[in-house]
């Protein structure tokens, strides 16, 4: 098999006359903090054309391919930085060549749009789910045999352990959006993000009209409730001149319950008035979260073997699902003279 494979990605690069990415006269837009999978074509010197997207013989693929980003090594995809400082009229240079003939090479341009819809995720994290057992619950032992009489009784089953319950969603952040016209970028919104509590902001470039930015600071989901144990097999009887009674199996564990959604957290939006027309561009989202799902329940032990046998237990109960958390508040717009700058 690893023949086959090694033969099906085989390339004879020497036959490759062309490398090609396709684009707009050598130019990748695309929005910041965009991820694009690249296809890469090769026109081969018998006028045959392989690709990245192919698959087969003698395929092309990026074990025959390095690919640098102004500079930077990347492999089967454009990551453009979000910072428009990094983008603002600045094209990035795109190098694909191939690795054994670097010669061989297709170079381009990469540009920032700012045409894009925007999201920026603040919202709280997710709860931890359920502590549970992987293994079963502890097995009875076998009775004693006896040659003489009756075989001692088999152990009973322990009962399987409860899973824990999911933890709760944590509360959705609390951020300020400021939306003003951009001086930097002539024409242009600039939409400013900031966390509150912390000195981390986002900062993003808007086409009026043509743009979207959600901010979401919806509660954490709630964690998954753990699963229940399952219950332990009760031990066979013992061999004799009349076998023992069989074990009873153990009682499966509980589910535990789902944790509770945590609350939505608080957004505000602050506009200048320059850029009041385009209000409308910045939806604030501040749900409570889901809440986490019940753990499913352990199952019953079996009884053991005997006369008579054992009883089986009985399987846990499902556990509760976790309640959905409150939503947060949305503050009314401010309007105000903002700064500018990214």
């Amino acid at each position: 098999m690893v023949l086959i494979l090694s033969f099906l990605s085989c390339l004879n690069s020497n036959k490759v006359k062309r490398l090609n990415v396709p684009s707009e006269e050598g130019v990748i837009a695309l929005c910041p903090g965009e991820v694009m999978p690249l296809k890469v074509n090769a026109k081969m010197r018998n006028g045959k054309r392989k690709s990245t997207t192919q698959t087969g013989r003698q395929n092309l693929n990026w074990k025959h391919l390095e690919m640098r980003l102004d500079g930077q090594p990347m492999s089967g995809s454009v990551a453009m930085p979000q910072d428009p400082k990094l983008t603002w009229q600045r094209p990035l240079t795109l190098k694909v060549w191939l690795t054994n003939r670097p010669e061989m090479i297709w170079e381009g341009q990469v540009v920032a749009r700012y045409d894009c819809n925007y999201v920026v995720d603040l919202r709280g994290s997710s709860g931890q789910t359920g502590t549970y057992a992987t293994d079963d619950a502890q097995h009875g032992d076998d009775g004693a045999t006896s040659s003489e009489e009756r075989g001692g009784a088999g152990e009973d089953g322990a009962h399987g352990q409860a899973g824990g319950n999911g933890g709760l969603g944590n509360l959705g952040n609390q951020a300020q959006v400021y939306l003003v016209s951009s001086a930097t970028a002539d024409g242009l919104l600039e939409a400013r993000v900031e966390l509150s509590g912390s000195q981390n902001t986002w900062t993003y470039l808007m086409t009026p009209g043509a743009s979207a930015l959600v901010l979401d600071v919806s509660g954490g989901t709630g964690g998954q409730g753990g699963i229940g144990q399952n219950g332990g097999q009760g031990g066979a009887g013992g061999t004799g001149i009349q076998t023992g009674n069989g074990g009873k199996g153990g009682n499966g564990g509980d589910g535990g319950d789902g944790g509770d959604g945590g609350d939505g957290g608080t957004a505000e939006l602050n506009v200048d008035p320059n850029a009041q027309p385009w209000v409308d561009s910045i939806t604030l989202r501040s749900q409570g979260g889901p809440g986490g799902g019940p753990g499913a329940p352990g199952y019953a032990g079996q009884g053991g073997a005997g006369d008579p046998m054992g009883q089986d237990g009985l399987d846990g109960r499902t556990g509760r699902a976790g309640r959905a958390g409150g939503p947060g508040e949305i503050l009314p717009v401010r309007v105000t003279t903002v700064t500018p700058g990214f």
